[in-house]
C-alpha cells in the first residue's frame, strides 16, 4: 500500500500536549509555556476547548459503556460456570484525552455511538474466514481482497465460554482495530475503533503504540484467561474452534 496519512507532526505534538493539559500530565514548564501561547493564540484555545468537548463526550459513552459491560459479564458469569483459578488479563492505564486523540471513535455491539462511524467495517465472509484460520502475529498482514490487510493480534477465552480474537484492519480508505467474538454459528464484532496504522518497511506499525484505548479495557473486563499461546491457538484453530 502507499502511504495513508500525511502527519503534521507540529499539529499532532500540540494535541499531545493539550491532551496531557486536560488529563493534568503535563510538567509545570509545560503548563507554563501552553498558558503563555493559549493566552495568545486563538486558534490553539479553540483547539484546547475542541478536545475538552470531545473529552467530555468520550467520557460520558464510556461511562455507559463500562457499565454495560459489566452488567453483562455479571450476567453471563451468573449463568456459566467460570474457573476461578484463572488470571485475568493486565489492566491498562485509560489516558482519556489521548485515546480521543488517536482513537477518536470507538463503538460496541450495543451501539452506544451510532453517528460517527457510520462506515464501521461488517464481518463479511472472507473476514470470517480469515479470524478463523489465521494465527496471531506481532506483525505481518494477511491479504483479504484487493482493498484489505488483517492480522489477528491475540485470541482469548471470554466468560460465557466464546472465543474471541483481537484485530487491526487497513485499507486506503480507514484503519481499524477491533474485537471479535465467535459464537456457535458465526464471529460478533464486539467493539471497534478506529486507529492510525503508519506503514514502514515490512509491514505497518501503530500510530498509537503507548496509548491506552477502549479495546484494551474491553478485554481487561472480558477475559478470563490470559492470551492463548500459540501452540494452544494452532490447536483451537485445527479443531474449528
Amino acid at each position: 500500500m502507499a502511504d495513508i496519512y500525511t502527519l503534521n507532526i507540529a499539529g499532532q505534538r500540540d494535541d499531545e500536549l493539550l491532551s496531557r493539559l486536560i488529563d493534568g500530565e503535563c510538567s509545570t514548564d509545560e503548563r507554563l509555556d501552553l498558558e503563555v501561547r493559549l493566552a495568545t493564540d486563538s486558534a490553539l484555545r479553540a483547539r484546547l476547548e475542541e478536545l475538552k468537548s470531545n473529552d467530555a463526550i468520550f467520557r460520558a459513552v464510556v461511562e455507559r459503556q463500562d457499565s454495560t459491560v459489566k452488567s453483562t459479564v455479571a450476567e453471563r458469569v451468573a449463568k456459566h460456570k467460570v474457573r476461578v483459578d484463572r488470571k485475568p488479563l493486565p489492566a491498562y492505564k485509560f489516558a482519556m484525552a489521548a485515546t480521543v486523540l488517536l482513537a477518536t471513535a470507538v463503538v460496541t455491539v450495543n451501539s452506544l455511538w451510532k453517528s460517527p462511524l457510520s462506515d464501521t467495517p461488517q464481518i463479511d465472509a472472507a473476514l470470517a474466514q480469515a479470524l478463523s484460520t489465521e494465527p496471531s502475529s506481532a506483525e505481518g498482514w494477511n491479504k483479504l481482497d484487493d482493498e484489505r490487510e488483517l492480522r489477528v493480534v491475540l485470541t482469548f477465552p471470554a466468560a460465557d465460554g466464546q472465543w474471541c480474537r483481537e484485530f487491526m484492519l487497513a485499507s486506503e480508505a480507514s484503519h481499524w482495530r477491533g474485537v471479535a467474538c465467535k459464537d456457535s454459528e458465526s464471529w460478533v464484532t464486539q467493539v471497534i475503533g478506529r486507529e492510525v496504522f503508519l506503514e514502514q518497511q515490512g509491514g505497518y506499525r501503530t500510530a498509537s503504540a503507548e496509548t491506552s484505548s477502549p479495546i484494551e479495557q474491553f478485554i481487561d473486563q472480558t477475559a478470563t484467561d490470559i492470551a492463548l499461546s500459540a501452540d494452544q491457538e494452532a490447536a483451537l484453530i485445527a479443531r474449528d474452534w
